[in-house]
């Protein structure tokens, strides 16, 4: 589970100008199929900036992006740590990294998530995803 999630932040924030199928995913980032966790390779460890868009918002410091990073927040503050990974966590990350890409005014980053200005639809996910 982890594996994918790892994944799919990569291709999410993947540069557009870089070709990335999903079965040459571990070559181009690095990471083997199942992640030795003694030797953790740099992708496994966060977003590659130079492999990816938005580069000028990671550079403040976002391993996996303002989105994930805002949700890991928002989990480990109001329910399990754990939940982040969870199947209605996942799904409300790959959309709210849609929404946040489309954002032309980023000036909620660094605020909580439930501060952001998502769609109602997001909101209603979001409180949901403790219930898996």
């Amino acid at each position: 589970m982890l594996y994918e999630w790892i994944q799919n932040r990569h291709l999410m924030w993947k540069s557009p100008n870089l070709t990335v199928p999903r079965r040459a995913y571990g070559t181009i980032y690095g990471l083997p199929q199942v992640p030795d966790v003694d030797k953790i390779p740099e992708a496994g460890k966060g977003l590659l900036r130079d492999k990816c868009k938005l580069k000028e918002v990671l550079a403040s410091g976002y391993t996996w992006g303002p989105p994930a990073d805002a949700l890991e927040s928002h989990c480990k503050a109001k329910y399990k740590l754990g939940t982040v990974l969870n199947k209605r966590a996942r799904a409300f990350l790959g959309a709210a990294e849609t929404w946040f890409f489309a954002q032309q005014d980023r000036s909620f980053i660094g605020t909580p998530l439930e501060q952001w200005p998502l769609p109602n639809d997001l909101l209603l996910r979001l409180a949901k995803i403790e219930r898996n």
